[in-house]
């Protein structure tokens, strides 16, 4: 195996890779199984950092790429009434 299969990056790496908080890296390893949540650390210690496996974090990435989400701001195009306010659904 090649030394690239074993480069580790730590949490302001990943940030930076998917310009994004540890906030929100958190958020995503939060996620349920059918949401593609974020990979739970290589390497942990207690009072040291988190640090992945750069090749799972592209791996998250391109699955992250792929998976279907709704557009954004999608509920501004629902249907309206005459004063403007959403027209629910019987069932909702």
């Amino acid at each position: 195996m090649s030394d690239e299969s074993y480069e580790f990056m730590n949490t302001r790496a990943v940030c930076k890779q998917l310009c994004v908080t540890a906030r929100t890296i958190d958020r995503y390893r939060k996620r349920d199984k059918q949401n593609n949540p974020f990979p739970d650390p290589d390497c942990s210690e207690m009072g040291g950092p988190n640090r992945w496996l750069k090749s799972k974090v592209i791996a998250w990435q391109q699955a992250e790429m792929k998976r279907q989400t709704k557009p954004p701001m999608s509920h501004l195009n629902l249907p309206r009434d005459e004063r403007g306010r959403l027209i629910r659904s019987a069932g909702a």
